[in-house]
């Protein structure tokens, strides 16, 4: 499963300030179900998530320096240190990578939900497919629990949209775009919402019961 981190930020903040659209492990209130007008249309255009990609590589890099300084002060050996260095230079290229792809493209994506279903387009395909989701596909929105180690183990949850064959579809993520305000649309639609806590995601990546 794919993860938008900038999003879950979003969310918890938003959170924070009662506003409307963030995650909740309920159903949607009667006040996000009125902001809901059809068709619903979300955009993100492709220089504005470039934008907030470097910021977050720049980030990145500052915090493995920080890191790596913490290691030199603490006198962890050498080995462990270059063994670091290269780890986290791995995902910052990955991040740079994903930055200038952004950068390089033109466009916005456009997501649209009505009664037919949700369309997903996307400015290249290079970056992300497009898509479109028939209603009739979708169950139900569920919550589940995800992965994560120490004592955050039993508060880390996500919805998820659950199709009539019983499987998780999980919307792209990278567009900075508001699946929470997906999933309170589908509801006014009449697609119920249902605590669905399967078991944690596994280390390897897989899904139990999938």
């Amino acid at each position: 499963m794919k993860t938008d981190f900038n999003w879950c930020v979003m969310s918890f903040f938003k959170k924070l300030m009662d506003t409307p659209f963030a995650f909740s492990k309920c159903p949607a209130t009667q006040k996000e179900l009125a902001l809901i007008e059809f068709p619903l249309v979300m955009t993100c255009d492709t220089r504005t998530l470039g934008r907030s990609n470097l910021i977050g590589f720049f980030f990145m890099v500052a915090m493995g320096l920080l890191l790596g300084w913490m290691l030199v002060a603490l006198e962890i050996p050498m080995e462990m240190i270059i063994l670091f260095v290269m780890l986290w230079g791995l995902i910052c290229l990955s991040a740079l990578r994903t930055t200038l792809g952004t950068l390089e493209a033109t466009g916005c994506w456009t997501v649209t939900l009505d009664r037919s279903g949700l369309d997903w387009r996307s400015p290249d395909e290079a970056l992300e497919a497009s898509f479109f989701l028939p209603l009739s596909r979708i169950e139900c929105i569920g919550t589940e629990r995800t992965w994560a180690p120490g004592p955050f183990y039993d508060c880390l949850y996500t919805n998820v949209i659950i199709l009539m064959d019983g499987s998780r579809f999980y919307p792209p993520s990278r567009a900075m775009i508001n699946t929470n305000k997906i999933h309170v649309g589908l509801q006014k639609l009449g697609k119920p919402y249902r605590i669905t806590h399967i078991r944690p995601i596994k280390l390897k990546g897989n899904r139990a019961g999938q």
